[in-house]
């Protein structure tokens, strides 16, 4: 939205601008503020390390917490072979059953059956990896 020039120059005259009435006034000002809010460098450090401390804390916390703890109605299981590794993870509550496999040091959700009693795909995979051998 633009302004006139006539607005712009109202905006100045309102109550809120304090105009500047000499030089040492305002230097006066300005030294007195600078003075009330100065710190020295590390003490702006702190806060600066405190702030993002603060403002990252729930991210943090979330980051941290260990998957395996605490959840309940799930069991994991664990499936190591020499050329891959599997995570399956079964939910008890609603009878489905999530499969994450083991890739560049992270478990990445591979597939999600929503009835584990049906899970004949799972299987032939696991039965796959199994067979197969390792050379080195």
């Amino acid at each position: 939205m633009s302004k006139s020039y006539k607005e712009v120059l109202n905006l100045f005259n309102s109550p809120n601008y304090i105009p500047v009435k000499n030089m040492a006034d305002f230097d006066i000002d300005v030294i007195t503020y600078y003075n009330q809010y100065y710190a020295s460098e590390k003490t702006t450090q702190d806060r600066r390390i405190m702030r993002n401390y603060i403002n990252n804390l729930n991210a943090t916390k979330k980051a941290n917490q260990n998957p395996f703890m605490n959840k309940k109605g799930k069991k994991f299981y664990f499936f190591y072979s020499y050329i891959q590794n599997y995570m399956v993870i079964e939910n008890t509550n609603n009878n489905s059953v999530d499969v994450y496999i083991y890739i560049n040091k992270c478990w990445c959700h591979m597939k999600h059956y929503s009835n584990k009693n049906n899970c004949k795909e799972l299987e032939t995979i696991m039965k796959s990896v199994q067979k197969k051998p390792y050379y080195v």
